[in-house]
């Protein structure tokens, strides 16, 4: 009758039930043949003859002599139907129990099989139809049973459970075919190890149980598995797969299952080909993580998840290919991955800790790990097709690109996304770039090959550059002293939310959209522009002067090649300033200026009462201090009145030297925000 059915194609048949029978114990010889009714008896101690045993009877080959063996060559008796119970067993430290098939045509069926201390099984030919295939474990002072598949045996059983003790039970496949529902290597309360290996042949399995009660090791070095559910560690014990050869089939394989194993769990893949559809790394406790470690041959899967914290995945060698995702889908942080030779592709990562590459290739589509960290040494190589984004970028060596190779198009790059720190020291960056509140450590210059975007940049190292071909900046990015370089295109401070503060450099053309700021730190030091400056309408430069003890502070902005202004210019002074008439301070020093700012604000202090004007000079923007102005006195006589309406309306709509001829914002331009303050300063008298 049809058993049950293997997800992989295995049909497992023999009777499912079994009534009392009789007990039939061995007295043959040291070698004798089943089919012989003289080798049984009814009574452990002889005599025989006695039938040989057949449907729901009980079978003993038990040998109790400490100097001799026991052999029995099986021989099928023809209809002896299903045994319900067959044990064989040796003396612990003596003679063993022995079997062995006689052709390949014998078929030996049975409810239960116990192969016991110092019994053997050597499965060469025929047939072994098994519900129950126990392997017991023996003392440390006893020698284990022993299971042999080869050549072109036939195991079928419904479960195979292999007990460790003090010397564990052994079985082996070197040949041959096996179809079991269920195989449980280590199956008992032992603290001992029981290890199952497959050198050759074929073994079809519905679920392979590693480390299920006591711990244990499945070694593949040959031959080929195919399972349907795999799964290592439970309970406080340790499961352990590891494989150096063959070829490895499963829907799903689950390292670490329940609970935390004393050790860790650990799937090993060092040869041979595995292709497992689904792996979940379930998590253990530090510091003995649950991991997935790839030393050679190949391992092909669909997704790795990681279900809990301390769990990881280490590919040293060979080749690692995962078609969709490697990590977790909840709220896990120590999950990592660990890279030191080999080749490894996945399309997404989602990781909480570290992702360290010091050897081999990773190949993402994208990475998410916000939370952790990135460290890329020499030999090492990170392709990105799409994004990555970590917390913190170490590197000290290898190469991080996008998968294109120079020159390159700066658009279609994968996108490295650094939120923290990102420390530097060698290595190659051929991929865009976007740093989001990132404090910069380098060690080196650090030449970024693709679009460079600022969300938010402190850089306090004078001494090394930072290169891109293009900046985008949409947030704020403080020099500290730092020197940066736009090679190719403009350093754009992309919105009204960008900010570039000094002190420092920009090696390359400038274009605003945002805010420039001198210094952001309250130092002297100018904000040195290497290039030309566009500030486009709507941006902003922010000029300050700091009177502190005996010394003023007003840091400028210094531009090498040609600077066009507009926008806003907004002035403050902080401190007690008590600047004398005619005081200039310098806003910015250029080639060439051209253009006004459209708006200049003064937010003043001090204990003497004064005023600015804007003064524009062929290669300068300064301020001037003049006496405090009285708002809508366009002509000076002190009183807001029709005389400085007149001189308005004269020089309506004309450009004329700033604070003349009506323009009292002191723009250069006569027009309605000079009359806005007329009209609203009307009648004032000043004093």
């Amino acid at each position: 009758m049809n058993r049950w059915t293997c997800s992989v194609g295995v049909v497992m048949l023999a009777a499912a039930a079994s009534c009392a029978g009789d007990s039939r114990y061995w007295v043959g010889g040291i070698i004798d043949t089943w089919n012989d009714p003289a080798n049984w008896s009814t009574s452990p101690s002889g005599p025989g003859p006695a039938t040989i045993p057949g449907e729901d009877d009980s079978a003993w080959v038990r040998n109790s002599s400490a100097s001799s063996n026991k052999i029995v060559i099986f021989d099928e008796v023809p209809g002896a139907g299903t045994m319900d119970w067959l044990v064989i067993q040796g003396t612990g430290s003596g003679g063993t129990g022995e079997l062995f098939f006689l052709l390949n045509r014998d078929t030996l069926r049975t409810h239960i099989l116990d192969l016991g201390v110092h019994g053997s099984l050597a499965h060469s030919d025929g047939t072994l139809d098994v519900g129950m295939f126990t392997g017991q474990s023996a003392q440390s002072s006893e020698t284990p049973g022993m299971y042999t598949l080869s050549s072109d045996g036939l195991l079928i059983a419904d479960q195979v459970s292999l007990h460790a003790g003090g010397s564990s039970f052994q079985f082996e496949q070197e040949g041959g075919t096996a179809q079991i529902g269920t195989l449980e290597v280590g199956d008992n309360t032992s603290t001992s190890r029981v290890t199952a290996l497959l050198s050759g042949g074929l073994m079809q399995a519905n679920r392979v149980e590693i480390g299920s009660r006591s711990p244990g090791t499945l070694m593949m070095e040959g031959g080929t598995l195919e399972a349907g559910a795999m799964s290592m560690g439970f309970a406080a014990h340790d499961g352990r797969l590891t494989q150096l050869g063959g070829v490895l089939t499963a829907d799903e394989l689950e390292v670490g299952w329940l609970s935390d194993g004393s050790d860790g769990h650990i799937a090993t893949f060092a040869g041979g080909s595995a292709n497992i559809t689904t792996i979940e790394i379930v998590g253990g406790v530090s510091p003995r993580p649950d991991a997935v470690i790839v030393s050679g041959g190949n391992l092909t899967t669909d997704d790795i998840f990681m279900s809990r914290d301390t769990c990881y995945v280490a590919v040293t060698d060979g080749v690692l290919t995962i078609n969709d995702s490697l990590g977790y889908a909840g709220f896990t942080d120590d999950t990592s991955l660990f890279i030191t030779g080999g080749t490894t592709t996945v399309d997404a990562i989602r990781l909480g800790n570290i992702i360290e590459l010091s050897g081999g290739s990773l190949h993402a589509g994208s990475i998410f790990a916000a939370d952790a960290v990135l460290d890329v040494s020499p030999g090492a190589e990170l392709e990105i097709d799409n994004y990555a984004t970590v917390e913190e970028l170490r590197m000290d060596g290898g190469h991080i690109h996008g998968g294109f190779i120079p020159p390159l198009n700066l658009y279609l790059l994968g996108d490295l996304r650094v939120g923290d720190v990102l420390s530097y020291s060698g290595g190659e960056v051929t991929c865009q770039v976007q740093l989001t509140s990132t404090t910069l450590s380098l060690a080196a210059d650090l030449d970024i090959q693709g679009l460079l975007e600022v969300r938010g940049v402190t850089h306090n190292d004078p001494s090394h550059r930072l290169r891109a071909p293009r900046w985008t900046v949409s947030g704020i990015f403080h020099l500290h002293g730092g020197i940066v370089e736009s090679y190719s295109l403009d350093f754009v401070l992309s919105s009204s939310n960008a900010q570039l503060l000094g002190p420092g450099r920009v090696e390359g053309d400038v274009v605003s959209l945002g805010t420039l700021e001198a210094s952001g730190d309250g130092n002297i030091s100018p904000l040195i522009i290497d290039g030309e400056l566009t500030c486009e309408p709507g941006s902003r430069v922010k000029f300050d002067i700091l009177r502190t003890g005996t010394f003023t502070l007003a840091p400028r902005i210094d531009v090498t090649g040609a600077a066009t202004v507009g926008g806003v210019l907004n002035v403050d002074v902080s401190g007690p300033l008590s600047p004398a008439p005619g005081a200039r301070y310098t806003v910015m020093n250029a080639a060439s200026v051209q253009g006004r700012f459209d708006v200049v604000n003064f937010n003043q202090s001090g204990s003497v009462p004064y005023d600015f004007k804007t003064v524009y000079e062929p290669g300068r923007v300064l301020i001037e201090v003049i006496p405090p102005v009285c708002w809508g006195d366009a002509n000076g006589d002190s009183v807001v009145n029709f005389t400085d309406l007149e001189t308005l309306l004269e020089g309506w709509g004309q450009e004329v030297t700033p604070g003349e001829n009506g323009d009292v914002t002191c723009n250069g331009i006569v027009d309605f925000a000079d009359l806005n303050i007329v009209l609203n300063n009307w009648g004032v008298t000043c004093h």
